[in-house]
């Protein structure tokens, strides 16, 4: 068999491998009005990282208005999306709500999707063949399809919990926990204990997924109710000793927008003594968010623009022109 042929060949027998792998995962899928769940789960939107509701963007509307001009850009762009919903996002909430708990097996598998080496390169080989055109989703989409599935649940996927807790504890992939730490907070404030509690006391990729999942305490997400329970937490988390979970919790405190009097004097501690500059760049932009609300800490960010790290003072820079203006000026920051 010549070189040609022979690749021919190649690309037709790893184009059935593949697809047969991949019709058999889908036929595993719940289905509603003829569709399947990943179907349904493609027409939800994802903005920063998870799916935002309507009622979601109502509140991030809500909370804009309310802070004037104290809210930070990225709420007002949420709430500016409100009313722009596409039409086919109520009817995709709808049908996986319908699918209901048999749902969650499906979304688990997303959660854990990973694209095999042998099927990243069967999938350039067949990206190369002009036989059959044939669609493999990106690593990172099934995860995405599977938060978007958690989220529109909510609480109704509470049996789900024991489950992603034991991914958020897998200890061995961090994309996973992370996955998993989202997906908790998606299902509302009956997961809040198993995130606050591995926050920590868990292995480093446990902790950080929780983190990432206490993110969602913010002001448009599914544990917006629990901020106050959750600032405490994440306080709690700027003192860790690893650098990431300590960056984490700075930067998920600076999403939550509540609760400045205990936030704002913890992370102008965070800004003046940590040893670490990603972590005291991460406090410098949390205080930015909080805008005249963390003038407190003033004296903290003017002492910062000396900060041996340049980048740390330029965020510390734009956090002060967010908080006091006429300090920024006098210090020169343009």
């Amino acid at each position: 068999m010549n070189k040609p042929r022979k690749l021919g060949f190649l690309s037709v027998f790893g184009l059935v491998v593949v697809a047969t792998g991949f019709l058999a995962l889908r036929t595993r899928e719940p289905a509603y009005q003829g569709r399947r769940l990943s179907e349904w789960l493609n027409d939800l939107p994802v903005a920063g990282g998870y799916p935002v509701a309507e009622n979601e963007r109502t509140r991030a509307r809500e909370l804009a208005l309310q802070l004037g001009t104290n809210a930070p850009d990225w709420l007002v762009s949420i709430s500016e999306t409100l009313g722009q919903i596409p039409e086919k996002e109520p009817r995709a909430r709808d049908a996986v709500r319908q699918i209901g708990t048999n749902a969650i097996p499906a979304l688990l598998r997303m959660l854990q999707y990973k694209q095999s080496p042998l099927k990243r390169t069967l999938a350039r080989i067949i990206s190369k063949q002009s036989f059959v055109r044939f669609h493999i989703s990106a690593a990172h989409v099934r995860p995405m399809f599977a938060l978007s599935g958690f989220f529109a649940l909510g609480s109704e996927a509470k049996s789900a919990i024991p489950e992603l807790v034991a991914l958020l504890h897998n200890g061995k992939d961090g994309t996973v926990a992370h996955y998993a730490g989202l997906a908790l907070a998606g299902l509302g404030p009956e997961a809040l204990p198993q995130l606050t509690f591995a926050s920590t006391n868990g292995d480093r990729l446990a902790q950080n997924g929780a983190v990432n999942g206490l993110f969602l305490a913010g002001p448009v997400g599914p544990l917006a109710s629990e901020s106050h329970r959750v600032a405490p937490v994440l306080i709690t988390c700027l003192n860790d000793p690893d650098a990431s979970i300590r960056g984490s919790a700075a930067s998920a405190l600076g999403q939550m927008l509540t609760e400045p009097e205990s936030v704002v004097p913890a992370l102008i501690e965070t800004l003046q003594g940590d040893r670490s500059s990603d972590v005291r760049l991460r406090a410098a932009d949390s205080l930015g968010g909080f805008k005249s609300r963390a003038k407190p800490a003033a004296p903290a960010l003017l002492n910062a623009l000396n900060d041996q790290d340049p980048n740390v003072r330029y965020i510390t820079g734009e956090a002060l022109k967010q908080i006091d203006p006429e300090a920024a000026t006098k210090a020169g920051v343009k």
